[in-house]
């Protein structure tokens, strides 16, 4: 009987542990070759700078506009803006709508993924979001061809 209760005790902890972490581990997250900087701001209004900014891995954002799926190079993107947050995450929306406004002042309504992440690195180490979590993301600077090694 002793034996059960500590087998389950065990059990119990190591279950506890299992829901505290976070299912991605940090070293997954990507390095992209182009450093782009950015300014992202989540749904609690907490403003994060960072570097390495990609976007499910990569320096480019995909997302649908009516039925065609569009693929904009971070060159071109001054910032994007994400609209009803609150309502996409309580209802478990699997497309969240967005505006994209390119660096010529262009704007497009698009509509991401809720699963879409956004990466980097700042100040305290690095970061993941995922897009139905953030409000905006101004990309601040872009690298001259700069290649990260």
């Amino acid at each position: 009987m002793k034996r059960h209760i500590s087998v389950l005790v065990l059990l119990f902890f190591m279950s506890i542990q299992g829901y505290a972490m976070s299912d991605k581990d940090p070293s997954d997250i990507p390095k992209p070759q182009v450093d782009f900087h950015g300014r992202l701001t989540d749904i609690d209004n907490i403003v994060t700078e960072g570097a390495q900014i990609a976007f499910n891995g990569h320096t480019f954002i995909s997302a649908k506009r009516g039925a065609t799926s569009v693929y904009i190079p971070f060159e071109k993107i001054d910032r994007l803006e994400i609209r009803d947050n609150e309502a996409g995450i309580t209802s478990e929306q699997n497309e969240i709508p967005g505006n994209l406004i390119l660096t010529d002042g262009t704007e497009y309504e698009l509509e991401f993924q809720s699963k879409d992440e956004v990466t980097g690195t700042a100040s305290f180490g690095q970061f993941r979001i995922r897009i139905d979590h953030i409000r905006s993301l101004k990309l601040t600077s872009k690298p001259d061809a700069t290649r990260i090694n």
